[in-house]
Parts: C-alpha cells; structure tokens; sequence
C-alpha cells in the first residue's frame, strides 16, 4: 500500500474520530486494574479487554524480530490480536447501530516503556513502526488511524485532552495538566518549584493507592485479586478435584471486574477466599517454593506454559510469588518518588558525587541481595535474587523456581546468582527459561522431577510426622539465618577495604 501510494490516515487530518484504547494482555489482574482505571475516568465505552494470551500470540508475535525475546513475540502477538478484535468490534458495533459504513476510529495502543538494558524498553519504539504497517490495509479501508501512547509520546496531551471531553475531565485534569506542563518548553523543571510541587500534589492525589480519586478501587481490585491468587497457589497442591481451584480463580476475576466500590470488592474478596476455603483437600505437609523471575513470564500463565498455575500444583507443590503486578507499580512509583525528591537537590547531589559520595543515586530494588549480587543489571535480575534469599530465611521455603525469557540479559546473570543462593543455603534450584515454543513436554519432565526431589527431602524432613516435621524446619530456619548474619559480617569487613563494589 505504501509502494502503490496509498496515503495513511493521520489524527490531525481534520476527522473527528471517536478513540479506541486497546492493551496487550500480561495477566487477569493487569486486564482488571486498566478496566477499573478507564471505569472510574468515565472510559470504559472506549476500551476494549484484550484476550488471554495463547498460541495464537506466539504465532502472530513470531512474524518478524524472531531473535527477540519471547515476551516481545507474545505482547506484540497478544497487540495483534487485540487490534483484530477491534476490527471485528468495529464491524459489529456498525450493524448494531444500522450504519451503512463503520464509522473512523482513532486507535490507541497503549504499552508501557522500561530502563536500562531490557529489550522492554524498545517493545513500543518497535511496535508503533510495525502495528500501522501490518494493518495498512484495514486502517486505509477504514479511514481509521492508529497510534501508540507510551512516555514521551508527541500530542500525548491533545489526546489527553479529547478523553477528557469523553469521560471525567475532573479525575483526569492532573494527569492533563502534568502533561502540558512536561510538553512545554524546557518541561517541568522550567516551571517555579512551587507550581511543580503542585502539579505532583495533584497528580499524586489522582494515583494514591490509597486515597487516589482516579485509581483507588483500582488498587483495592488489585490487592484484593492478589490475595486470592496467593491462595490458590497453596490450595492448588492439595485439591482432591483438579481444576477446582483454577474454576474458583476464574469466577474471583470476571466477579471482581462487575464491582467498582470498595465495600463492594471486599465483599468479593471475602467471597472467593471463602469459596477456596471450602474446596475439598487434603492437609498433608507439602513442599513450598519460591517463584521468581521476569515479570512478563511470570505473570502470563501461557508465557510459563502453565507452569505457576498448573504444573507445579499438580505435582502437589505450593508457590509464594517473588514478584506481582503490585510489587512492580510499587517500586516503579517509588522510583518516580526518589526522582522527585533528589530533583530538589540536584545541585547538592552532584557536588557530593564529585567528591565520591553518592546519596539517592539510585533505588536500591535488592536489600537481600547482596552480596550475591551487588550491581543493577536491569529488569527484574537484582529483585530475583533479593525475593529468593528473603525467602529462604523468612519463609523457610524449600526450593526457588526460576523463570524467565531464553536469551534475557538480567535474568541470565540473576540465575548464576540464584544458583550460588541455593547451593549456600541448601535448597533446590530449578531454573526454566521459555522462548516461543509450544511443546512442554521437556517442561513437565522438569518440574516433575523437581517436585520428587522436593518431597523426598520433606520425608525426610518427617513429613509424615507434624508435629515432628514443624520442629525440623523451625531449626532449619534458624541455621539458615545465622548462615546469613555471618555471611553479612564477612561481606561488612571485606567492603570495608574497598573503595567500590
């Protein structure tokens, strides 16, 4: 279309298109939160849930870039898939309404941006060049247009400006105003300090987990959905009746995205712990292990081929996550934070890294792992290593699970820390990383294999004897956290010499 001349709607032509917001998918709990944040602006006309990722998404995905990691392949599989829907709801909402034609949309895709060395930060730079050329065709046919908001984005406010029109202009005027006051020239920082600390008083009030006008329920559906998960993946190894859980779970999440008040969330919550209370199990002492790992693969069920929520349930082992939705928007926003904070002291700041002293340089996202790990290295690589040493001498799990996309830098160097964890401590180890394969049959090898080996280290812990088994891994716990101080007060005096890490 492009060789023969075809000319590709742009948002500014003079059309008045009505928008369209479209996500890829990443998990159930994502997909509630954004449906909850579009309820609450008055959006949710405009928005369209993405599918569950399948192989569908592998398979769109995998068209171009295949020496990417598999978390590009699936959210942009899962992107295409969703932009299909649209079409199709498009054409749908047309002969609803008896229109002769539908009518032109305007088409936001909306993916987030990452720092540092992760191929995440290039997903939306990559996918705002290859989703208009992949659907030409129909965007031309349709006069419709199509865009990506992602930070940074060019005439983010004039679009912010229009949902505003469409929805609750009150809750999104800090947003709005934020935006202006960014797209001006010279950006915040040319405003006086007292204008910037209230436009981030106000954006803040808008986005407070706790009192945040614009995303409060959207927080409480988020906590609430994660306790429910954590549930599961307990009652899951002890089900009498496979599938049980993952019904109850499924309910919890199409229940919880009906509500949008908070008595009304905590009724649901209650509900579904209930309900998984009541399923029948046994009470045998099971394993338990750490899942940690890329968020993307951790989170998406399909990206670990089940692995969370099936396969290592099946074989009768519970899971504590190492890392969820909610831990990464909180650290994300605490960095905002930090930013926010050393930016009023930038002058100080860098006249103390002049003389070798580095205050607030940088969140520190890994307290527990050092010094297994003493440097960023990006993604979620230092947080891995943090969750499975705290793990192991708080929670006294006994094996780490760790996933992650084949070829993923951080991942590759948190997993040769995360070995030396375990051989520390003790524990088993059981690293999986996916790419865009479908067969999991070499999975299930692994994880079933891991899993015996788990339960014959609990016979011998005594298992069979409760009382005698709960008095064993008391004294674990303590060995491993003595294991622990002492390797602080060595890693203390040997740091003591140095001038760096």
């Amino acid at each position: 279309l492009y060789k023969t001349g075809a000319v590709m709607p742009t948002p500014n032509d003079g059309v008045k298109r009505k928008p369209l917001l479209l996500w890829p998918h990443m998990s159930p709990i994502l997909d509630c939160v954004v449906e909850e944040v579009f309820y609450q602006a008055g959006l949710s006309g405009i928005a369209l849930k993405p599918d569950i990722v399948s192989e569908v998404a592998i398979e769109l995905g995998n068209y171009k870039y295949t020496e990417s990691c598999c978390p590009y392949a699936l959210s942009t599989g899962s992107m295409m898939d969703a932009i299909r829907k649209a079409f199709r709801f498009i054409e749908e909402d047309a002969k609803r309404r008896g229109l002769d034609r539908p009518e032109p949309r305007r088409i936001m895709l909306l993916q987030g941006r990452g720092e540092g060395p992760c191929t995440y930060g290039w997903y939306a730079q990559l996918q705002q060049i290859e989703m208009p050329k992949m659907f030409a065709e129909e965007l031309i046919a349709g006069n419709h247009t199509m865009e990506m908001a992602t930070v940074g984005l060019s005439g983010v406010a004039d679009f912010m400006r229009e949902l505003s029109q469409m929805g609750d202009a009150q809750k999104l005027k800090p947003i709005l105003d934020m935006i202006d006051a960014a797209s001006q020239p010279g950006g915040l920082q040319a405003l006086p300090w007292w204008k910037q600390q209230r436009l981030k008083m106000n954006l803040w009030k808008a986005i407070h987990p706790c009192k945040g006008t614009l995303t409060r329920t959207a927080w409480a559906k988020m906590d609430a959905l994660e306790e429910i998960r954590a549930k599961t993946l307990i009652v899951r190894a002890h089900e009498y009746n496979r599938g049980e859980t993952t019904a109850v779970w499924r309910e919890a999440c199409n229940a919880m995205s009906a509500v949008h008040t908070l008595p009304e969330i905590e009724e649901v919550k209650r509900t579904y712990l209930r309900k998984l209370d009541e399923i029948d199990q046994d009470h045998d002492i099971k394993p338990r292990v750490l899942a940690v790992g890329e968020i993307y693969v951790a989170l998406a069920s399909f990206a670990n081929r089940g692995t969370i929520d099936n396969l290592l349930g099946r074989e009768g082992i519970e899971i504590v996550e190492g890392i969820t939705l909610g831990h990464f928007i909180r650290t994300s926003l605490g960095e905002m934070k930090r930013r926010a904070l050393t930016g009023r002291i930038k002058p100080l700041l860098e006249y103390l890294k002049q003389h070798n002293v580095y205050l607030w340089d940088k969140q520190d996202r890994g307290t527990y792992a050092k010094p297994f790990a003493l440097h960023e290295v990006g993604g979620d690589g230092v947080r891995s290593v943090s969750d499975a040493r705290h793990a192991i001498e708080h929670l006294g799990v006994d094996g780490i699970v760790h996933i992650y996309p084949f070829k993923c830098m951080p991942e590759m160097i948190a997993k040769t820390a995360l070995a030396e964890v375990a051989k520390f401590y003790g524990v088993r180890y059981l690293p999986l990383n996916f790419d865009k394969e479908t067969e999991i049959e070499r999975l299930r090898t692994e994880v079933s294999t891991f899993a015996a080996m788990l339960k014959i280290q609990a016979e011998k812990n005594g298992a069979h004897d409760p009382a005698l088994y709960r008095q064993r891994k008391a004294a674990e716990l303590k060995r491993r956290q003595a294991l622990g101080k002492t390797l602080e007060g060595i890693w203390r005096r040997q740091r003591a010499r140095r001038y760096v890490d």
